[in-house]
């Protein structure tokens, strides 16, 4: 793609519009919103609206995509919205139920909740379509990630990044809204690319709109609404890149390195969020401590598989739960107290044998394998945690 050398009023608009959706991200994430009253909505209604009709009245960005065929991707962003529902709607039915909604259906609430969902999902898209479709891009695929990312930021709240700590909550939060956002995102980014705003805003509308108005909602877990909320939008890109490459009768080998590439970008964070909590038998665990060493370093991640109906033999290192605190030691004999078989532990850097045995009730598995060195983020992160680990020999 030819390169064009970015205008002062077009860097101006572009930094415009971003402080824009920055400050009706922090209005909307700072003020309170009660059945007492309307002044929230009102200030919302007031910021979406002057946002859009400053970018109406901006001169119409020409979309990367063939004017021609606009209807063909306006039906498939209709197409995409409902295979999602369906599909949210067949995992509700068959594996986990349904749940009532729990958003205002009386009339008052039904009028104001479509008004603030729709004056919001055009403000975005119409914003989205100016930042998207510009003459100065150099990569489309990363000015695409980029400013879903910065969507999927602007629509995760305050709350949603404050009210977790362990590993679990984050994981929750990363499979559960995080990851499913970027993907909806990511769909709407390329729906925006190759029609302009109506298609993403078709999408998005039809989607938002089942969630608010249907009484009924499918009461996903948070695993399945991982699963679903990545795959379905991941292969919904790869559906449109497909029929819209042949509408256009172009082959490219790229086209064909692209699909694969979502494919298993797709798989492999679903995959990853649920290694991360334990949902296969393995899981891992970073290493805190320099306890095991020269075996495991700080930072180093310990590949535990969990026990099942086998129990550890001398020279295995097993991690095992002390008041709250996990420790990954070595098995260095066996102890029968009160007729129970408990395991003596020490670390390999360690002087002396660990004071308590361990019970087979608290080992939650066994270490099979470490990746060095690529846990240093978490504890990067963990640094300002304060764990009482007194009590513990490392």
């Amino acid at each position: 793609m030819k390169y064009v050398k970015p205008t002062y009023p077009s860097i101006k608009r572009t930094l415009l519009i971003i402080s824009s959706l920055l400050l009706i991200y922090i209005v909307k994430n700072t003020i309170y919103i009660t059945s007492i009253t309307y002044m929230p909505y009102i200030v919302m209604l007031v910021l979406w609206t002057s946002l859009c009709i400053y970018i109406i009245n901006l001169p119409s960005p020409r979309i990367n995509g063939v004017l021609k065929l606009k209807p063909f991707v306006y039906l498939w962003s209709f197409n995409f919205a409902i295979i999602f529902i369906v599909v949210q709607t067949f995992f509700g039915l068959f594996i986990d139920g349904f749940g009532k909604s729990p958003y205002d259906h009386s009339a008052i609430g039904i009028l104001t909740n479509i008004t603030m969902v729709s004056i919001a999902i055009i403000g975005k898209e119409l914003a989205r379509n100016h930042l998207l479709n510009t003459k100065n891009q150099t990569n489309r695929v990363l000015t695409i990630i980029l400013i879903s990312s910065f969507y999927t930021l602007i629509s995760t709240t305050f709350n949603s990044f404050t009210s977790v700590s362990t590993k679990i909550e984050i994981t929750k939060l990363l499979g559960q809204n995080i990851l499913p956002l970027f993907s909806h995102n990511l769909v709407a980014s390329y729906l925006c690319m190759f029609g302009g705003p109506i298609p993403s805003i078709i999408y998005l509308t039809i989607i938002e709109y089942f969630q608010w108005l249907c009484p009924v909602l499918p009461n996903l877990k948070w695993i399945n609404q991982c699963l679903v909320g990545i795959l379905c939008p991941i292969y919904s890109i790869i559906i449109l890149q497909d029929q819209y490459y042949k509408q256009l009768k172009v082959k490219t080998n790229t086209k064909g390195e692209g699909t694969i590439g979502w494919i298993l970008i797709s798989i492999f964070s679903v995959f990853l969020v649920w290694f991360s909590v334990g949902i296969f038998s393995v899981y891992p665990m970073v290493v805190a401590t320099g306890s095991m060493e020269p075996i495991i370093y700080p930072g180093d991640v310990a590949i535990i598989k969990e026990l099942g109906k086998s129990t550890p033999n001398i020279g295995d290192i097993i991690q095992f739960e002390k008041k709250g605190v996990f420790i990954c030691h070595r098995v260095i004999g066996t102890k029968n107290i009160s007729n129970q078989i408990q395991y003596i532990t020490k670390g390999d850097n360690n002087t002396i044998a660990d004071i308590d045995p361990v019970a087979i009730e608290n080992i939650k598995g066994k270490v099979t394998f470490i990746i060095p060195k690529i846990g240093y983020p978490t504890l990067f992160i963990k640094q300002n945690k304060n764990t009482d680990t007194n009590d513990f020999q490392y």
